[in-house]
């Protein structure tokens, strides 16, 4: 599935990359720990990161967050009637790691009757 390939290379990219956070915006006083940096953006906590600009943080974004926000997508998938949206098109050009492209997939798969 999309998704395991997905969290399978992002989890290979974190483990290559050396944190060295020369571009991180957090870089002053950066404690090389990828869960404290993202919860200084989502929870402006320190207010010293402002963005997701470090590779290493957005493989570790993918793979914290991507199977829990593909099961809410998928689930919300399944409860709709599926032949009032058949005549759509559905594109998704927003930010973070594609979940709701991953959760098309897994309900493709499934043989849902979903036209993507």
């Amino acid at each position: 599935m999309l998704i395991d390939e997905i969290i399978n290379f992002c989890d290979a990219d974190y483990d290559s990359i050396e944190c060295n956070c020369d571009d991180c915006s957090n870089a002053t006083i950066c404690g090389h720990d990828c869960k404290e940096c993202l919860d200084d953006i989502h929870y402006h906590r320190n207010n010293l990161r402002s963005d997701y600009s470090c590779r290493k943080l957005l493989d570790y974004y993918v793979c914290r967050y991507s199977y829990k926000y593909c099961s809410e997508i998928r689930y919300a998938l399944q409860e709709i009637d599926h032949d009032r949206y058949r005549d759509f098109s559905i594109l998704s050009l927003g930010c973070g790691g594609a979940a709701d492209l991953m959760a098309f997939d897994e309900v493709c798969s499934e043989k849902i009757n979903i036209m993507v």
